[in-house]
C-alpha cells in the first residue's frame, strides 16, 4: 500500500509540475488536470489511450467527464452508466477477495513459546485465537455507552448484529480503498467475527479479574455491563483490529487531556505541524473529510461529521498520514425514509455547495462546543479556524462530496455484488440506495 501511495503522490507532483494548474479548494500541490481531480481509475485508463492525451483542465473532455457523460467507442454514454458496466465485470474477483479475507481472518492458535521468550508480551493479530496466554493485557475503555474490551493489538466489541459490522467495515474499506489525497489516506479497522469459545474466555478473564483485583482491568460496573454483554450474544462480537492513531478530539486538545499535540497549537495565527487545526487546514486531510461524509450520508450513519456530529468517531494518526472510521453504522431506514433526509437529497441531486455548508456549519458548532468531543480550542484558536481555515475548508469539503459520491457510483454496484455472494444481509439495502443515488 505505502509503495502504492507513493508512487501516486510522485505522479501526481508530475502532473502538477505539467499543468500548474491549482485545484479548487487551493491546493497547489494537487492539480484540477484531467490526471488528477476526482477522475476514476477507469477512465484515466480509458484517456491515456488517446491518441494526445489534453491534460489542460479546461479541456473539453474534461468538462464532459464531469457534465456526466464522456466519449467512449464513437458514442456518448453516462460516466455512471460506465462504472456500473465496469463493476459487474469485477464482481466475482471482489467477492473472491472477500471471501478470502474472512478465511484469513479465521482465528488460528498463536505460536507456543518456549524458555525465556516466554514471558515475553506477545503480539496478537486478527486471526490469533483470543484464548488463554493471547489474552493478557485486557482493559474495558472508559469511553462510550458499553465500550470495548482492549486486547493487545486488537479490540473486541459487542455489535447489535456481527455480521452486518463486520460488512461495514469492509464496504468502506471497498470504497475508500487506494484513495490517498494529500499523503493521507482512509480506512475502517479489518474486523471478523469472534467465535463463542473466544467470547466465553475473555468474559470470564474479565469476571475473574474484576472480582480479585477490582480496576485492574477497568471501572468496575463497566467491566460487569461487558461481562454481561459478552455473555449474553457472543454471537455478536466482534474483534477489530487496533486503530492506529487517536481520536480527533485529543488532536484538538489545549492540554487538558495530556497529548502531545495540544501543545502544538496555533501560534502567530498558524496552526502547528500534527494539531489538530493543522489536521483541519490540510487540503487532502479536509477533501477527505467530504469524502467520508458522503459515505456516511449513503451509509445512514449521522454520527460523525453531520446529523449530531462526533469527533470521537475517527482517528488521525499524523505520522502514517491515516484516518480511521471508527464506532461505524448503517441504519435500517427503508429507501422511502432514507431518501426524504435533505442530506441524502442534496447529495443525490449533486447540490454540493448547500451540502458543504450544512457540514461546516456542524463542525464549526462542534469546535464551540463542550459535548461531542468539542469545546477544546481557546478563543485564540477558534479566530483562527473562522478566519484563515474555514473558508479553504469548506472548498475542500464541498470537493471532497463530490469526489466521494463518484466514487460511490464507480465502486458501488462491484461492492453490492461481492456482498450478495457472500450472502450479506446489506446487499439489497445498499443496491437500492445506490440506484436511487445514480438514477436522481
Amino acid at each position: 500500500m505505502y509503495i502504492s501511495a507513493e508512487k501516486n503522490e510522485e505522479n501526481r507532483r508530475s502532473t502538477s509540475a505539467r499543468t500548474g494548474a491549482e485545484y479548487p479548494c487551493g491546493d497547489s500541490n494537487h492539480t484540477g488536470s484531467v490526471d488528477n481531480c476526482t477522475e476514476p481509475l477507469q477512465y484515466r485508463m480509458y484517456r491515456s489511450a488517446l491518441p494526445d492525451p489534453v491534460a489542460n483542465p479546461e479541456s473539453a473532455l474534461h468538462r464532459q467527464y464531469h457534465a456526466g457523460t464522456a466519449p467512449l467507442n464513437g458514442r456518448t454514454e453516462s460516466s455512471t452508466d460506465i462504472f456500473q458496466t465496469m463493476a459487474d465485470q469485477g464482481a466475482v474477483a471482489t467477492a473472491q477477495r472477500m471471501l478470502r479475507h474472512r478465511l484469513e481472518s479465521s482465528p488460528r492458535t498463536a505460536l507456543q513459546l518456549h524458555g525465556p521468550q516466554a514471558i515475553m508480551q506477545r503480539k496478537v493479530a486478527l486471526n490469533t485465537s483470543l484464548v488463554g496466554n493471547n489474552l493478557k493485557g485486557l482493559k474495558v475503555s472508559s469511553g462510550g455507552a458499553l465500550g470495548v474490551v482492549f486486547i493487545p493489538d486488537v479490540v473486541a466489541k459487542p455489535e447489535v448484529d456481527g455480521q452486518s459490522a463486520v460488512d461495514i467495515s469492509t464496504s468502506i474499506n471497498t470504497v475508500m480503498g487506494g484513495v490517498v489525497d494529500g499523503g493521507w489516506s482512509v480506512s475502517a479497522p479489518s474486523a471478523r467475527l469472534a467465535q463463542v469459545l473466544e467470547v466465553a474466555e475473555i468474559a470470564k478473564a474479565l469476571n475473574l479479574r474484576n472480582q480479585t483485583k477490582p480496576g485492574s482491568v477497568g471501572d468496575q460496573n463497566r467491566v460487569a455491563a461487558m461481562v454481561a454483554a459478552l455473555t449474553t450474544r457472543p454471537e455478536n462480537v466482534v474483534i477489530y483490529e487496533q486503530a492506529p492513531g487517536t481520536d480527533f478530539v485529543n488532536h484538538l486538545a489545549d492540554g487538558a487531556l495530556n497529548n502531545a499535540a495540544a501543545k502544538k497549537q496555533s501560534k502567530k495565527g498558524q496552526p502547528k505541524t500534527g494539531s489538530g487545526l493543522a489536521q483541519l487546514a490540510d487540503p487532502g486531510y479536509a477533501r477527505h473529510l467530504g469524502r467520508i461524509a458522503a459515505l456516511d450520508i449513503f451509509m445512514g450513519h449521522r454520527d460523525r461529521l453531520h446529523g449530531a456530529g462526533n469527533f470521537e468517531n475517527w482517528m488521525s494518526d499524523v505520522r502514517s498520514r491515516r484516518l480511521t472510521l471508527v464506532d461505524n453504522d448503517i441504519s435500517n431506514l427503508s429507501l422511502a425514509n432514507w431518501s426524504t433526509h435533505q442530506d441524502v437529497q442534496q447529495l443525490t441531486n449533486q447540490q454540493y455547495p448547500l451540502l458543504a455548508n450544512t457540514i461546516v456549519t456542524e463542525i464549526d458548532s462542534l469546535l464551540n462546543h463542550q459535548g461531542y468531543g468539542g469545546g477544546k480550542l481557546g478563543a485564540k484558536d477558534l479566530a483562527v479556524w473562522q478566519n484563515t481555515i474555514r473558508p479553504v475548508f469548506q472548498t475542500c469539503i464541498e470537493a471532497g462530496l463530490q469526489a466521494g459520491r463518484l466514487k460511490l457510483l464507480q465502486r458501488g454496484w462491484g461492492l453490492v455484488n461481492a456482498l450478495r455472494v457472500a450472502n450479506s444481509p446489506l446487499a439489497d439495502r445498499l443496491e437500492e440506495r445506490l440506484n436511487h443515488l445514480h438514477n436522481g
